[in-house]
């Protein structure tokens, strides 16, 4: 199953990620007038085999910012 997403520009890196936010994210404005927004990702790790009832989830801290447009 591969999904194709066309960009509106030629990324350096490619990361998709899938999995359930697990906190608020937290958005600041920084002195600059920068949004910056601090975000958790818990992501299921396949199943591995094993016997084990337990569920293994991987937690990955994120962060996205938002440049703001000068004044002028």
């Amino acid at each position: 199953m591969s999904e194709s997403i066309t960009l509106p520009y030629e990324p350096a890196n490619h990361v998709f990620l899938r999995g359930t936010v697990a906190t608020a994210p937290v958005v600041r404005t920084l002195p600059s007038g920068d949004e910056l927004c601090a975000f958790r990702l818990t992501v299921l790790r396949p199943p591995d085999g094993s016997t084990s009832s337990r569920v293994k989830v991987d937690s990955i801290d994120g962060a996205a910012f938002r440049v703001a447009l000068g004044s002028g």
